[in-house]
């Protein structure tokens, strides 16, 4: 097992925070973003950091529009807090400390009436499986596989090479 070296530094939390966090329903990407955010704001002993929409993408892995998004929703939620900035500084974002007033107690309620996660089960799937998908292979392949690249440029050289048009050239 690794051994962690403190010495390289690390975040603290409050026990409060990341446990109010913890039970909110966030899904995976926007718990990696309010990590990331805390990380850049109590990481560096700050209560804000400005925080580009690219960095954000790059270090969450996702989409700068995509990034846009998700920080949109977690301020609806209460969870963050943006300002805007003028001129070309980026956002400053830092996490709302007063958790009680966060807008999340049905957020895991909403999730599961937009169908995404079934209050009982998984009832879109028959007991007996999925009968589009075959036990073997894919439908969409062929037996004899996807054709090559060589294949194709093959195959498109014959086309080229037999008379077409009115005059057959």
């Amino acid at each position: 097992m690794a051994e962690l070296n403190f010495s390289n530094g690390y975040t603290r939390i409050p026990n409060e925070l990341l446990e109010a966090i913890c039970g909110c329903g966030l899904s995976g990407t926007e718990m990696r973003t309010v990590l990331y955010i805390i990380r850049r704001t109590y990481g560096y002993n700050r209560g804000f950091a400005e925080l580009p929409l690219s960095e954000i993408g790059e270090a969450v892995g996702m989409s700068r529009s995509h990034a846009s998004e998700v920080l949109k929703h977690l301020e609806q939620l209460g969870i963050i807090e943006r300002h805007a900035s003028k001129g070309v500084k980026p956002q400053t974002i830092s996490v709302a400390l007063d958790f009680q007033q966060w807008n999340v107690e049905n957020s895991a309620e909403q999730f599961r009436s937009e169908g995404t996660v079934p209050k009982n089960g998984n009832t879109t799937v028959p007991p007996e499986g999925n009968t589009a998908v075959p036990e073997k292979g894919n439908a969409t392949v062929p037996s004899q596989g996807n054709s090559t690249y060589k294949e194709i440029n093959k195959d498109i050289k014959e086309r080229e090479k037999k008379p077409r048009g009115q005059y057959r050239n």
